[in-house]
């Protein structure tokens, strides 16, 4: 992993969406040539965490490959949404439209007396099965 340990917080650091990036430029970046295999192999290039320490590298930064050109010696780097990241996203942008009061906890069962309310209904042990 020293190799390619300047990798993640160079693309850390980046604030665009997408970034193209010769095959020599990320060189630059690590200090040092890339292996063989990634001139020869796309597969080097894929997301699987388990294929290389420079793949660990750019996912723990939040991005993933994309328009891996061979030929040419380029490709995207993508940021990617980290798990929560875009219901986080959708909440900011309602944040001047809708207000939450103190204390109303957001976790909380929007109904929590269902249970008893299908058993009156319905009978124990019989939930959704009334209709058969």
């Amino acid at each position: 992993m020293a190799k390619y340990e300047k990798f993640g917080p160079f693309l850390a650091r980046q604030r665009a969406p997408k970034i193209k990036m010769a095959f020599a430029e990320i060189e630059r970046v690590l200090g040092s040539p890339l292996p063989a295999s990634a001139y020869k192999h796309r597969p080097w290039w894929s997301n699987n965490p388990s294929n290389n320490a420079l793949t660990k590298a750019w996912l723990e930064a939040g991005y993933e490959t994309t328009q891996v050109d061979m030929e040419h010696r380029h490709l995207v780097f993508q940021r990617v949404a980290k798990p929560g990241q875009k219901i986080r996203q959708l909440l900011g942008s309602l944040r001047r439209l809708l207000q939450i009061e103190d204390g109303y906890d957001l976790s909380a069962l929007a109904l929590p007396d269902w249970g008893r309310d299908l058993e009156a209904k319905y009978g124990a042990g019989r939930h959704g099965n009334a209709r058969r």
